[in-house]
C-alpha cells in the first residue's frame, strides 16, 4: 500500500486521486455523458497511475506525459547539470519513493499503465521537449495496445505544450475529440 505524503508532489501517484474525485463528480453531475480528458505532464500520469488505475473516461489525451520517474528526473536533471550528473544523482532521488511513498520507482511509470487503456487515446509530445523527449513520447505512444494517435508538434517545448494548444493540434484535437465524444 502506497504511503500519502503530507504534501507535495508525488508525480502523479496521489494526485491521481484527485483525477478520481473529479471524474466522478462529473459523471454524478452529468449521468449518461460521454467524458473525455486531457492531461498535460503530471496531470497527464495523474490519470494513468494510482491505487484505482487509469481513468475510466472515453477519450484520453496525454500531452508530455513521461514514460517512468527514472527518466523524468534524469532528464531534469540533464538539462540543468548535464548527463553525467544526472546518471549519478538519478538514482539516490528515484529510490526516495520507496520511504515517501511506500513504492518503488518501477510503480510510478506510466508507460507500463497505458498498456491496459481500453479508450482511445491520443498522445501528444513537443519536437523541442527536453523534460519528454520525443522518443519518450513515442515509447509511450507506442505502448498502447487500442486504439491510439500520435501527434508530434514541430518547434514545440514542454512548457509551451502545456500553455496552449498549438494551432498545429487543434484541428487533430477537435476531430479526436469529436470522433470519440460524440453520440
Amino acid at each position: 500500500m502506497a504511503n500519502r505524503p503530507p504534501a507535495g508532489k508525488s508525480f502523479g501517484l496521489f494526485e491521481a486521486e484527485d483525477a478520481h474525485a473529479a471524474l466522478s463528480w462529473l459523471r454524478r453531475c452529468n449521468p449518461g455523458s460521454r467524458i473525455g480528458a486531457i492531461g498535460f505532464s503530471l496531470g497527464g500520469a495523474a490519470s494513468l497511475l494510482g491505487a484505482q488505475g487509469p481513468l475510466d473516461v472515453d477519450a484520453l489525451v496525454l500531452e508530455g506525459v513521461y514514460p517512468d520517474i527514472r527518466r523524468a528526473i534524469a532528464n531534469r536533471i540533464a538539462v540543468r547539470l548535464g548527463s553525467w550528473p544526472a546518471a549519478l544523482i538519478e538514482p539516490f532521488l528515484s529510490f526516495q519513493s520507496l520511504p515517501r511513498f511506500g513504492v518503488w520507482p518501477s510503480q510510478i511509470a506510466p508507460v507500463r499503465a497505458v498498456a491496459n487503456l481500453r479508450m482511445p487515446v491520443m498522445v501528444v509530445g513537443g519536437e523541442k521537449d527536453v523534460n519528454t523527449p520525443p522518443d519518450e513520447t513515442r515509447s509511450l505512444y507506442k505502448a498502447i495496445k487500442g486504439r491510439a494517435e500520435l501527434q508530434m508538434l514541430a518547434g514545440v517545448d514542454h512548457d509551451e505544450l502545456g500553455s496552449t494548444v498549438a494551432d498545429d493540434l487543434k484541428p487533430a484535437l477537435l476531430a479526436f475529440l469529436d470522433r470519440n465524444l460524440r453520440r
